[in-house]
């Protein structure tokens, strides 16, 4: 009898166990503290926390402010933040106490100036050169007798590659390749292709004649050039800087950025939309505007989209400058989403931010984010093609750009954090 109670009671004491490691509050301490806040500076930020586990936190310069008021009610059924208040830029610790007594690690706050720019929302016709040549396609190259030879295939290209030289040196056109082309063809030699994808390799190919059409091929469709449809996030009246896309121009297989030698940018009406259903992304569908008042040049294509200089821009805008957030300002909870679903017109509509993921580093997925408009959910079934780079707003700041969609569940949405966008290094020029 006592041998089957232990055994009971050890079955308990195990589940409790196991329940008390799985609970928040174990799951928060073992976890905390967070090493470094970055914020900005005059603002308040709330810190996700356990309303079973009390903590008290002290700051060691007067700048930081936390709200007592609001950890007296931490006891609250509804309560699981603590808030704290930075009102100067620069770095600051916090040190914390479990319970108000047992010393529990400490945090650096990092508040720095905010940035200000002008929300986007517009539609923009992109359309870019690429230094070097993208390989679309594989064409095999028929001959007289009927069979087919790969030789672009065979010397171990792959779709998605960009060309970037030959024989040493970089490609200028697809027009100068062509012609190249035709001079190692009639000499009966191999051309040295330097090629950028997934990595970089060198790749000699032999050209061999098509008789249908007169000429050496290499069996590969090429293009020099992207275009396509996306949205403005943001961009400064002072200096005409913007942000676009917030995701890379890519060649669409590898999704490696594309290095651009020119691109511009141009207004765009919206005149319909194809909605997204579950595994059927929609998209919107642009033209490019006769008459707009946005257009610029692109001088850099990177992980976080295209960046360049405008030289015309919504001068109604101009007025309407926001400060942009940093990472552990955003928290879950409503937020606007800014784009164009007809014409050129901007207009706001609800999403709810389900989650926030604390980056160190940027990183293109930074906002998990739930479409909650029934007029977006009706136009657009959720997020389209055409629509990365719209602007996400939270309490009158610029949080984020969106960036993906949930194929799976359209109603459902990434967005990259837009300082990690305006900090883009690739964005020079």
């Amino acid at each position: 009898m006592k041998n089957r109670m232990r055994k009971v009671l050890g079955i308990l004491a195990s589940a409790i166990l196991v329940m008390i490691g799985a609970s928040r509050p174990s799951q928060i301490l073992c976890t905390w503290p967070k090493p470094l806040f970055w914020v900005t500076a005059h603002t308040s930020v709330a810190v996700p926390w356990s309303r079973w586990l009390p903590i008290e936190a002290e700051a060691s310069n007067s700048p930081v402010e936390i709200d007592h008021q609001r950890n007296r009610t931490w006891i609250s059924l509804g309560q699981n933040a603590w808030h704290f208040s930075v009102h100067h830029t620069g770095i600051y610790r916090l040190k914390y106490r479990v319970l108000g007594v047992v010393p529990w690690g400490s945090s650096w706050v990092q508040a720095s100036a905010p940035l200000w720019v002008v929300a986007g929302g517009q539609s923009i016709g992109i359309v870019i050169h690429t230094k070097g040549l993208i390989l679309r396609a594989f064409q095999p190259v028929r001959q007289g007798s009927g069979a087919d030879i790969d030789p672009a295939k065979r010397a171990g290209l792959e779709v998605g590659d960009v060309i970037a030289a030959v024989n040493g040196r970089a490609i200028k056109s697809l027009n100068s390749f062509d012609r190249q082309i035709e001079q190692a063809g009639r000499a009966r030699r191999a051309l040295v292709l330097s090629v950028v994808g997934q990595s970089s390799r060198i790749r000699r190919v032999t050209p061999v004649w098509q008789p249908a059409h007169h000429r050496y091929a290499i069996g590969a469709v090429l293009s020099d050039g992207l275009s396509g449809v996306g949205t403005l996030t943001y961009f400064d009246p002072k200096t005409g800087r913007f942000g676009a896309l917030g995701h890379s121009m890519s060649d669409g297989v590898t999704r490696v950025p594309v290095a651009i030698s020119s691109g511009v940018v141009m207004g765009a009406n919206v005149v319909g939309v194809v909605s997204s259903r579950v595994d059927d992304p929609g998209e919107k569908i642009g033209v490019l505007a006769k008459r707009s008042e946005i257009a610029g040049r692109i001088t850099a294509n990177g992980a976080f989209g295209i960046h360049g200089r405008l030289v015309r821009w919504p001068k109604g805008a101009a007025i309407h400058r926001v400060p942009v957030a940093y990472p552990d300002d955003i928290q879950p909870g409503p937020a606007t989403l800014v784009t164009v679903l007809h014409g050129q017109r901007t207009s706001d509509y609800g999403i709810r931010i389900l989650r926030a993921y604390r980056q160190r580093r940027a990183r293109t997925k930074g906002i998990l984010f739930e479409v909650t408009d029934p007029r977006l959910l009706r136009t657009t079934g959720g997020i389209v093609q055409g629509m990365s780079g719209s602007p996400i707003l939270q309490d009158g700041r610029l949080v984020g750009a969106v960036t993906h969609v949930m194929v799976g569940r359209p109603w459902l949405g990434y967005g990259c954090y837009a300082v990690w966008m305006m900090g883009d290094k690739s964005q020079a020029g």
